[in-house]
């Protein structure tokens, strides 16, 4: 039987301490840019920083998984 807990991970190449550091760091970062949008809606005149915006986050996404070669 397969453990729950380890066959995501292991699916992307990734040990449990691993999957956990990633996804604190995404979760971490999509809140942040998801702050700074709210913000970019009530104050439209705020420019959203490039680490944040939809692109960059795109981007950064898919260099981790080509990283991975997921």
């Amino acid at each position: 039987m397969n453990n729950p807990y380890t066959v995501h991970p292991n699916s992307v190449n990734l040990t449990n301490l691993q999957h956990l550091q990633f996804a604190l760091s995404a979760s971490i970062r999509f809140l942040i840019s998801a702050m700074i949008f709210i913000a970019h809606a009530v104050f439209p005149f705020l420019k959203i920083p490039k680490p944040f915006d939809l692109v960059s986050i795109s981007e950064w996404l898919n260099l981790i998984r080509k990283d991975r070669g997921i």
